[in-house]
């Protein structure tokens, strides 16, 4: 169900501020130091909750915010509290349930991308007659949460299993790892449709940098380990012979995919599931006639997705009405 609106009080920035939402897409533009990324992270931590916000934006005054969001049926929730957010008490920590599972899934996507040429190593107990692994254990550490360790309700389990979420960087790990995890299940579960989710991330990654359509091939082998690999007008290439532009647009689609799928179940119908995308700086890498054509490009694929994201590109606005 979609948030309606957010206020944030001594934060970064940011002192005493209220920000109505469009149901479907809201954008934050600015020049630099305006905020734009501390009201991103500050709604990623209260709303994708698996990361804390950086020392640094908080104040001797304490942080507050407050929350709205629709329920299923229309009412309105609120939410609200100090950041970081107290779990010490069950009352607030249910409360804070009770909207996560209003919303759905709910992910935070930062700024930086950063590409490498990792591998997924390959797993000494590849099924028999074949020496595909199962899915490789994920390496990158997710930074502690003051709950980490608590006793949490389910849906803040359910979230904590997700991909791994930092308010600063993903690495091209989380994404080759993901690829390399998603093709290992389809081939254990005979389920083409975990095969869908990597095509979708190329199909989406296609349409975005348009003029250069790739598919996805085959989790490939070298001497390194295992990488997804991809059909492209160059030829078949590993994902990180890829442009740095478009690693960082399939990075975060295979963010946002691989655990709205898991999220779900990996469900046949993933496009019909509700759910919040944060991303900041979503224009990074992206050529000005590619950056036109992220937001439509998420929106005709997932009509349910309430989108959220910052830019610092004039053309990331075009089409977009006043109120996002």
């Amino acid at each position: 169900m979609p948030i309606v609106n957010l206020r944030l009080s001594h934060l970064g920035p940011l002192e005493n501020i209220t920000f109505a939402f469009d149901e479907q897409v809201n954008v934050f533009v600015g020049p630099n130091n305006c905020g734009k990324s501390t009201a991103l992270t500050a709604l990623g931590n209260i709303i994708a909750c698996l990361f804390e916000v950086p020392s640094k934006l908080y104040r001797q005054t304490p942080a507050e915010f407050a929350i709205h969001c629709l329920g299923t049926h229309g009412e309105s929730r609120e939410f609200r509290g100090g950041l970081p957010i107290d779990v010490e008490s069950t009352a607030h920590l249910h409360a804070w349930e009770d909207m996560l599972s209003t919303l759905g899934y709910t992910v935070f996507v930062p700024a930086l991308r950063q590409s490498t040429g990792f591998r997924a190593p390959w797993s000494a107990t590849a099924p028999t007659g074949d020496r595909f692994p199962p899915p490789p254990p994920q390496t990158s550490v997710r930074p502690r949460s003051p709950w980490e360790s608590a006793e949490i309700p389910e849906e803040l389990r359910r979230r904590r299993a997700l991909l791994a979420t930092d308010p600063v960087l993903i690495r091209d790990e989380v994404a080759i790892e993901s690829m390399v995890e998603l093709h290992s299940r389809a081939y254990r579960w005979n389920d083409p449709a975990l095969h869908g989710i990597i095509a979708q991330v190329a199909t989406i990654a296609s349409e975005i940098t348009e003029g250069f359509p790739m598919q996805f091939l085959r989790v490939a082998e070298d001497q390194e380990g295992l990488v997804p690999q991809f059909s492209t007008p160059d030829g078949d290439v590993p994902f990180n012979v890829l442009s740095q532009g478009t690693q960082s647009v399939m990075q975060w689609l295979t963010y946002v995919l691989a655990g709205y799928a898991k999220y779900y179940g990996y469900p046949t119908n993933l496009a019909a599931q509700p759910g919040v995308v944060i991303i900041d700086e979503i224009d990074a890498h992206l050529h000005p006639a590619a950056q036109r054509r992220v937001i439509p490009a998420l929106q005709r694929h997932f009509p349910r997705l309430q989108i959220f994201c910052s830019t610092h590109s004039p053309l990331m606005l075009a089409g977009l009405k006043m109120s996002q």
